[in-house]
């Protein structure tokens, strides 16, 4: 036991688990931005422009009937007769939550793809700045600007005995 938790302090420690956990923190206040631009902001020019609220957008699979029909509990609904039911609870499909959540989905990932594209691209610039760099450095400050380069740390995994 004290193994496994010696492993588990080195693991935990490692700077790759506490920038993901740094990066799971951050992403869920991301979600609830997007969540909110979506909910706040875009679905209601959606809603405007198909002429109604998408939230109310859904599809009633079995309405159940209030225990009691003298309108103090649930929703009225009157058919082409004339007849008042009383309501107390219904089985939807909510067709709009769906939608908006697909659009949450997709501004999510869009936003995700934008940052790492640009975090490719400032990589790939800092690399063509180093060799332009290096390509002017006399031949012996080469040698000294590859020395002083900081190693990267590699992760070795040791087999169970």
């Amino acid at each position: 036991m004290k193994k496994f938790l010696e492993e588990f302090k080195a693991f935990i420690s490692r700077g790759s688990v506490i920038d993901l956990a740094v990066g799971v923190i951050i992403g869920g206040a991301f979600q609830k931005i997007i969540s909110s631009l979506v909910k706040d902001i875009f679905m209601p020019f959606i809603s405007l422009a198909v002429g109604k609220n998408l939230e109310a957008w859904v599809t009633v699979l079995k309405a159940v009937e209030a225990d009691v029909q003298d309108g103090t509990v649930g929703t009225a609904v009157t058919n082409s007769l004339g007849v008042t039911t009383w309501y107390s609870t219904y089985i939807t499909i909510n067709w709009g939550t769906f939608v908006q959540t697909v659009i949450d989905f997709i501004l999510i990932a869009l936003m995700i793809f934008i940052i790492i594209k640009a975090l490719n691209a400032a990589s790939k610039r800092a690399e063509e700045l180093k060799k332009k760099v290096e390509a002017k450095l006399p031949i012996g400050k080469k040698e000294e600007a590859k020395k002083e380069e900081p190693k990267k740390e590699e992760t070795k995994v040791e087999p169970k005995k």
